[in-house]
């Protein structure tokens, strides 16, 4: 195919009398080498998260947290990175937001909660919540009950987006010492990206030298199930394919996958990321664009 398209452009160079340019582009070392005509210089390699959805018929649209996710980066990420820190503190979280699963607050107007049977720790950190305006009307009762009030967005923020604007902004700071550059040339998170049919979610999104990575933030009680792994690949496939680099991070820590498991996610060319490793996620995504086990290109 690269040795067809090298010789049609030599010969509508030639013939057609019209200026044709053909490169060899080196991803990995972001080179464009002209074979026919002028060249070009590195930034053809630099793309953001919506031009990359668009090259393929996509479109990007706001998640869960619509236009509070501006606001949830500067004000609710101290709380995020917290949990994703001490794995014990996003374990109180998550058994505080099952007790509510079936039961969560609309858009239209927050709900008042009364939990019984919490970790004596659990009120501590929701204090702490509260601080950062992540709950609302927080009260230990004398049965000792805690009381307190969620929004729909802030509801959202603590059933799994904490996790995704962590790991957003550890990507989003991340440094290429070789191109004196950041890392990614784009970063997204709370997406969901439309094919026209439906409308999927892309928990976090990163551009790597035109080069899509995307990581599904799992923090509910079984997040390594098979269910989980074709989702992760359906958006994937849309996107590119097995050219986008693929994570499933999870805050589970206490839980492991099952060796079933981790071959099902070897096999879709998946990194598998579980809670205790989440203090390093930074250093895992940067492996992960510049040496990934699963080759993109």
């Amino acid at each position: 195919m690269t040795l067809s398209a090298y010789e049609a452009a030599k010969v509508s160079c030639a013939t057609s009398g019209i200026a044709t340019r053909c490169w060899y582009l080196n991803t990995a070392r972001t080179r464009v080498i002209p074979l026919v005509g002028e060249g070009c210089d590195e930034h053809i390699f630099t793309i953001d998260v919506e031009d990359y959805a668009t090259a393929y018929s996509r479109s990007l649209v706001a998640g869960d947290l619509e236009d509070q996710r501006r606001y949830s980066e500067h004000y609710w990420l101290p709380f995020a990175q917290t949990l994703a820190k001490n794995p014990a503190f996003a374990a109180l979280i998550k058994e505080v937001m099952s007790k509510i699963t079936n039961n969560r607050p609309g858009k239209l107007a927050p709900k008042f909660y009364t939990l019984k049977n919490l970790p004596t720790e659990t009120y501590e950190l929701l204090e702490e919540a509260q601080r950062m305006d992540i709950v609302s009307q927080l009260k230990s009762n004398s049965d000792s009950s805690v009381s307190f009030q969620l929004s729909y967005l802030q509801d959202r923020f603590l059933n799994g987006a904490w996790l995704e604007a962590y790991v957003w902004d550890a990507a989003k700071h991340l440094w290429d010492e070789e191109r004196g550059k950041a890392l990614f040339d784009d970063c997204q998170w709370n997406q969901r990206v439309d094919d026209g049919n439906s409308k999927n979610e892309l928990d976090v999104a990163m551009t790597y030298k035109a080069q899509l990575l995307i990581a599904e933030c799992k923090t509910e009680e079984d997040p390594f199930s098979s269910t989980t792994l074709y989702k992760l690949d359906s958006v994937a496939n849309i996107l590119g394919g097995r050219f986008v680099g693929r994570l499933l991070i999870t805050s589970t820590s206490k839980e492991k996958p099952s060796e079933d498991f981790l071959a099902q996610a070897k096999s879709r060319r998946i990194v598998v990321v579980t809670g205790d490793r989440l203090p390093d996620i930074a250093t895992i995504l940067k492996n992960e664009a510049i040496d990934s086990p699963f080759p993109r290109i």
